[in-house]
């Protein structure tokens, strides 16, 4: 820390405040009543997720910037300006000494910490979805995409009057669930959207043949094989989407549900059992 008439002063851990702290000690002879003084700290920080800061001056102005897409600001003091565009952010912090619970005169342990942390504001480095997230997602979608293929096989099984056992039906089972085992195997290696393209064009291969040689119909494997795939590329717009996931969600699974029911509006299934 340096600043005229102050010299340079080295930081040392604190004692006596609640949070753990740097200090740097200022001369005894500094008269710090009257006037302001300039104060210019360079720090640097890795693995930082949070940069916050105390309000314990009377008013206290903060402004940030920076090169980070996805800033957060839920917690503490809301800024009053904030921007982010193209990749970078900018915020403005403006808060008194009137908005926080202790006052401005203190002595060490006199304010308790969850009253400094409740006051604390600033920005948070928010990584929306990482490579495990993306995984975990999807396969919180697991059971709902299982059900939806078995559907849709049932579906084309009864549209081409072609049955399908259920020893058949098992088997397209655990080819279903394989297929995140290998989309998490993969994407450690290759990223989340090279793993998921290859692991869904694995498996609708695997289903188009299979099917194929099931139904004795090479257009049924094509078909079925062309259907799995639209169905696992609407998975990944799920996993993916950051503030649409719900309304595509919706909207997929109510478009998913009408196509079933208009195909097969005209089965008599009292027949067909």
């Amino acid at each position: 820390m340096s600043g005229t008439p102050l010299t340079q002063a080295s930081f040392e851990p604190g004692r006596g405040f609640p949070l753990a702290v740097l200090t740097a000690p200022l001369r005894l002879d500094m008269d710090l009543t009257n006037g302001k003084h300039a104060f210019d700290v360079t720090l640097e920080v890795a693995g930082t997720q949070t940069l916050g800061f105390l309000p314990l001056a009377h008013s206290s102005r903060v402004e940030i910037r920076g090169n980070w897409p996805d800033p957060g600001f839920a917690s503490g003091f809301l800024p009053v300006e904030r921007h982010v565009r193209g990749g970078r952010f900018d915020a403005i912090w403006e808060v008194l000494d009137l908005n926080r619970s202790f006052g401005a005169h203190w002595i060490e342990n006199n304010v308790s910490l969850a009253d400094l942390q409740d006051s604390a504001f600033g920005v948070d480095l928010v990584q929306p979805v990482d490579l495990y997230q993306q995984v975990e997602r999807a396969v919180k979608y697991a059971g709902v995409f299982i059900c939806l293929s078995f559907l849709t096989l049932f579906i084309w099984e009864h549209l081409t009057r072609r049955p399908v056992h259920p020893f058949q039906y098992g088997l397209m089972g655990l080819a279903l669930s394989v297929f995140f085992l290998l989309l998490l195997a993969l994407a450690e290696h290759v990223g989340f959207r090279a793993a998921y393209v290859i692991a869904a064009l694995a498996l609708c291969a695997l289903l188009g043949v299979y099917l194929a040689g099931t139904m004795d119909s090479s257009k049924s494997g094509v078909a079925s094989s062309g259907i799995f795939g639209l169905l696992y590329g609407f998975l990944y717009l799920l996993v993916t989407s950051d503030d649409y996931a719900l309304l595509a969600g919706a909207l997929g699974l109510f478009a998913v549900l009408a196509t079933a029911m208009v195909l097969t509006r005209k089965v008599n299934w009292y027949e067909t059992a």
